[in-house]
């Protein structure tokens, strides 16, 4: 991950996509959405991955 990367809170992940944020922690553990851990309580998600899931698609997601 670069270091200029932008990272999103798992809300606005969620908003993004449509999802609730639930659905979003269940794509990062099946690992449809990468994620980077700031902290134990603070998870951010690169838009990267998000643009990279929305390139692939929900179709894999659903399976």
């Amino acid at each position: 991950m670069a270091p200029s990367t932008e990272l999103l809170t798992v809300r606005e992940v969620a908003l993004r996509l449509n999802l609730s944020t639930q659905t979003v922690y269940v794509y990062i553990k099946r690992g449809l959405l990468s994620s980077v851990r700031l902290s134990a309580r603070t998870l951010r998600i690169p838009v990267e991955s998000v643009e990279a899931f929305l390139e692939k698609g929900y179709k894999e997601a659903e399976r």
